[in-house]
């Protein structure tokens, strides 16, 4: 016996004796079901003084739609009503009605079919079966925006080689190839991976990284992937060699956006070709080599303009009380999708555009709005020493702790040991005047430049922030089996007792970086007040601000 199909039908303007002759006819037929709107019916009905409700109404394509009438429609009404109305039904032919609603249902099916199979060749790879470029990077952005304090990487797998064959051998060579090659990748991918066929060549995995762990599972699963896929692959009777290249891009180190991470592990993979080599890590690769000055001046134009520009903020903690936070970091980001600067590049090329007065005084307008909203805590900025001395980013500051009514001891200044001296001279005066008002200073970076006591020597600071390659110098030497007895030692002994005089000076340290248990001790030992790092905290957005702070004061 063959199943009734389940049909829903919705009825608008028939009276209740018309719609009751309906229901009895084709209730023999179908299952059926009352629908209450246009949108969830399957066959609707309607009389001739309802037809323009239509008009009003998104009705799919493939939804029939049948108009009711006493009697037949003229011929010159039929044809205005073409387009709108499958079909007209009287009383003398309502016996045609089952089969009329078979054939509609029929097609309504084959429709959506044809609809899913051509979403589906849109959004996945028909040779590989992994979503193809624009669907893999939805997922991904997916994945982002619900990953808090997590890393990722995203490897790039070229098939350097693939072009050659295409090329000589054809397209059922090729697909053969990759087609093997996509199930030796979803072999290797875990649960939680996306992976994905992004253009002819490459292949896409995007993996959350184990914590604290990061290094070594890049290199140790690229190497894996290497192993599977450099090999032979017989077609008929030729011997084809995959040759396949690795360029690798981090979450949040090199981009918080898809689509910059693919590019960059684009941008890796192309220089592993190009040099030779297996496996390329963006981050590598010299920026100014990637992307030309030209276009990176002609992107912050358009991040100005647009208004890309926005401001995050690192917590730093108390190390006595991980709970409790004494700073936040003010770190400028920007909207930008296709650009792999970080800040300190951004800034020196507004400098050299003349947008820095409106960059600076963008920072400064946001940093002093949420400290007016948070009290309790101090902000710093971190600004380079020949900024504050344009007269126009002076009176921005003082302008801007009056405006805003704020204590301009919550505000620090953070000033880079990488810093020019002859920069940090010629600021002295102006970082002498804001103490005097009660601004406070701290020497950012401390252990990483070339010579570390001179802003010692001229800056009155407050606060030192250890560099984070200082914390990570003894696991460094560790791993590479260096001696004990090197220029790395007496460095960091130097530090050391740099640390202790600031200390018994009465300045707090703060150390940088912290992304292990490993690197929280170290900063113990150097007796550090403070840290900061992702371990504890990326950086966040002002909304995520207050709620970090509302979980922590629960």
């Amino acid at each position: 016996m063959e199943r009734k199909l389940k049909v829903k039908v919705y009825f608008v303007g028939l009276s209740d004796d018309k719609i009751g002759i309906i229901e009895r006819i084709i209730s023999g037929f179908f299952i059926l079901e009352r629908s209450t709107d246009f949108a969830s019916a399957d066959i609707i009905f309607i009389t001739r003084e309802n037809v323009p409700q239509i008009d009003n109404v998104e009705v799919e394509d493939f939804k029939p739609i049948f108009l009711f009438s006493e009697k037949k429609l003229p011929t010159d009404e039929m044809v205005k009503l073409v387009g709108r109305i499958r079909d007209v039904i009287t009383p003398d032919d309502i016996h045609r009605l089952p089969f009329l609603i078979k054939r509609e249902l029929r097609e309504k099916i084959s429709m959506r079919l044809k609809w899913s199979q051509m979403k589906w060749l849109q959004t996945y790879d028909k040779i590989s079966d992994l979503p193809a470029r624009e669907n893999f990077l939805l997922k991904i952005k997916d994945v982002l925006e619900n990953s808090v304090k997590k890393e990722f990487a995203m490897f790039l797998i070229r098939l350097s080689n693939l072009d050659i064959i295409n090329t000589n051998l054809g397209s059922d060579a090729t697909n053969r190839i990759i087609s093997i090659v996509a199930e030796e990748i979803k072999k290797l991918s875990s649960y939680g991976d996306i992976v994905g066929r992004v253009s002819f060549r490459d292949f896409a995995i995007f993996k959350e990284l184990k914590e604290g762990n990061s290094e070594k599972e890049i290199h140790s699963f690229s190497e894996k992937i290497l192993q599977k896929l450099t090999k032979y692959i017989d077609y008929e009777g030729i011997r084809l060699k995959v040759l396949p290249s690795i360029g690798i891009s981090l979450f949040p180190a090199d981009s918080q956006f898809a689509e910059d991470l693919l590019m960059f592990a684009e941008k890796a993979s192309t220089e592993s070709e190009g040099r030779g080599s297996k496996i390329t890590k963006f981050s590598d690769l010299p920026r100014g080599e990637i992307i030309g000055e030209k276009k990176l001046i002609s992107h912050i134009f358009k991040a100005l303009k647009e208004k890309r520009l926005y401001m995050v903020y690192q917590p730093i903690f108390y190390m006595d009380d991980f709970k409790r936070i004494g700073i936040f970091e003010s770190l400028l980001r920007y909207g930008q999708k296709d650009m792999g600067i970080g800040p300190d590049i951004f800034i020196a090329l507004s400098e050299k555009i003349g947008a820095i007065e409106e960059i600076s005084g963008y920072i400064l307008n946001e940093v002093f709005e949420i400290a007016s909203k948070l009290k309790k805590y101090h902000f710093s900025i971190n600004i380079s020493p020949k900024h504050l001395t344009i007269p126009k980013i002076y009176s921005l500051i003082i302008n801007g702790v009056k405006r805003f009514n704020i204590e301009p001891q919550r505000i620090i200044f953070e000033i880079s040991e990488k810093s020019l001296y002859t920069e940090i001279i010629s600021a002295k005066d102006v970082i002498e005047e804001l103490k005097k008002i009660g601004f406070r200073f701290a020497i950012d970076d401390f252990g990483s430049g070339q010579s570390s006591l001179s802003p010692l020597r001229e800056i009155p600071f407050d606060i030192l922030k250890i560099d984070t390659s200082i914390i990570k110098l003894d696991r460094k030497k560790e791993k590479e089996n260096k001696n004990i007895d090197s220029i790395d030692d007496f460095g960091k002994l130097l530090i050391k007792s740099v640390i202790e005089a600031a200390k018994k000076a009465g300045k707090r340290i703060i150390a940088e970086g912290v992304e292990t248990a490993d690197d929280l001790e170290e900063a113990r030992k150097l007796y550090c007040d403070m840290v900061q790092g992702y371990m504890f905290s990326f950086p966040l957005k002002q909304k995520e601000v207050f709620n970090l702070l509302v979980q922590l004061n629960r």
